[in-house]
């Protein structure tokens, strides 16, 4: 199954917040347990480096798995070193023990704020 399309924008030095819920064909909670997951954002997709990088190793993201909500949040103090990226590509893959997904993709730019 192809991944599902999200555009981010990231605010420079606010602290950026997003929630995935990933559900069965049924409607009922997919279970996470024992999944771990990466995002990362590329300036071009087959860029060498990431231009950013949540994960659950970093402690970015958190996984609730009895529920399948996946939480991103990247704080501020990571958000005040983006760049003036306007084009970039990002997605999302959970690794679990006899499963990949990539449950979602898709652009990113990073704006900045008005107030100093």
């Amino acid at each position: 199954m192809p991944a599902g399309t999200a555009d981010l924008t990231f605010e420079r030095g606010i602290t950026f917040s997003a929630s995935i819920t990933l559900m069965n064909p049924n409607t009922t909670p997919f279970d996470l347990t024992g999944y771990t997951a990466k995002a990362q954002g590329r300036m071009p997709y087959d860029d060498a480096s990431a231009s950013w990088e949540a994960s659950t190793d970093n402690g970015f993201i958190t996984i609730t798995p009895l529920t399948g909500v996946v939480d991103i949040v990247i704080p501020a103090a990571t958000t005040a070193t983006m760049g003036d990226w306007t084009d970039g590509v990002w997605d999302i893959v959970l690794t679990g023990a006899s499963q990949v997904l990539r449950p979602l993709a898709g652009r990113f730019r990073v704006t900045g704020v008005v107030t100093q």
